[in-house]
């Protein structure tokens, strides 16, 4: 359960009296950032996905300190490990989080970030860290170029692992052929049916092992993948004529979730 967290009040000068260039390749930009990002507007909007009122369990992690370290990752796009090992040693990402000057070890754990991410949601990840990042910006503090830099590395959609991949996979290739038959549309080949047996049969494999462990599930999972990428690419040429909003915002899901799968290389890999 979560509960509703706070904001580091920690008055950090101490650390702003010690010359930050010798930790730190960009400390003007990091320690300028964490003067103008709002805190306040920022906590407002993240206590509405907590829970008010629960006093038992573990004490939760502050506000700052996470919202801090998700916009350092994404500022740096580095993984969750690579980010709390990052903030051990460097001051000035630490004034950021709101850590004290003298913090000793990790200030959290690595899946600590992942449990965030998870409770903010994609929307709300975003819009947190496009109002920290537009606020260095607008005062001059970051270049224009940084805002589209650090928002193509928040991700659009979660990286799934497998069957919930599969789901999500079939799940839109339906959605592409409601649009066809919404649309009148006529494809070569619409694999309507392959896509509901190789679903089918998948987890139901899912349901007795591990499918990394199967070569029929994994056979199954790069046959879902091109079929997917062949409806995908046969609308992609037919979708600018058609010019429907509809049609264009799912072939952009199916574009990003499919750059996100392992695709087999030869044929030899998913063959049936």
């Amino acid at each position: 359960m979560f509960r509703e967290s706070t904001l580091s009040t920690y008055v950090q000068e101490t650390l702003l009296e010690v010359p930050c260039e010798v930790y730190s390749g960009e400390p003007d930009e990091i320690v300028g950032l964490a003067k103008v990002i709002d805190w306040c507007t920022i906590e407002q909007l993240v206590a509405t996905r907590f829970v008010k009122g629960i006093r038992d369990g573990r004490p939760p992690l502050p506000t700052r300190l996470m919202i801090g370290l998700l916009i350092l990752k994404y500022y740096e796009n580095l993984s969750d490990k690579r980010t709390i090992a990052k903030v051990v040693s460097a001051p000035a990402w630490q004034y950021l989080c709101g850590l004290s000057p003298d913090q000793e070890g990790k200030p959290c754990d690595a899946s600590a970030l992942a449990h965030w991410r998870q409770r903010l949601g994609l929307d709300l990840l975003a819009q947190v860290v496009s109002m920290a990042v537009r606020a260095g910006v607008e005062t001059g503090i970051l270049p224009e170029e940084k805002l589209k830099a650090v928002m193509d590395a928040v991700p659009t959609v979660y990286r799934v692992i497998r069957p919930s991949e599969v789901r999500l996979l079939t799940d839109i290739h339906a959605e592409l052929l409601d649009h066809v038959s919404r649309l009148g549309l006529h494809l070569y080949r619409t694999y309507r049916w392959v896509m509901r047996a190789c679903k089918k049969e998948y987890l139901a494999i899912a349901r007795r092992q591990h499918v990394k462990k199967s070569k029929r599930a994994k056979a199954l999972h790069a046959r879902i993948v091109h079929v997917l990428q062949a409806v995908v690419k046969e609308l992609d040429r037919i979708a600018p004529q058609v010019g429907d909003e509809g049609l264009t915002e799912t072939l952009g899901r199916a574009h990003v979730l499919l750059a996100q799968c392992e695709v087999p290389q030869t044929e030899d890999d998913f063959a049936l």
